[in-house]
């Protein structure tokens, strides 16, 4: 009987234990993951600033771009947070 692609890499993937691989692999990223938000918050304050300072269309422009940061920044988090979730879960203790 042929094995199907799927059934084949799926069974290949258990008996590699890829999942823990991918898991354990991902360890790396956690300061990775932690640098960009704390760039994007560090860009956000540095637009908000300089918006306080002036006014009319570069106000509105300082402020978007803010805003802008603060969505990347909630976004970088996001990604950190769970990915410490997954590496504390880890069977050997994160």
């Amino acid at each position: 009987e042929i094995q199907s692609e799927k059934d084949y890499f799926s069974q290949r993937a258990l008996s590699e234990e890829l999942e823990q691989t991918v898991l354990e692999g991902m360890v790396p990223d956690l300061p990775v993951l932690r640098m960009a938000y704390l760039i994007e918050r560090d860009f956000a304050e540095f637009y908000e600033m300089a918006a306080s300072k002036v006014e009319g269309e570069s106000r509105q422009v300082l402020e978007m771009l803010g805003h802008w940061e603060r969505g990347h920044e909630q976004l970088f988090r996001l990604l950190h947070d769970k990915a410490f979730e997954q590496y504390a879960s880890m069977p050997w203790g994160g």
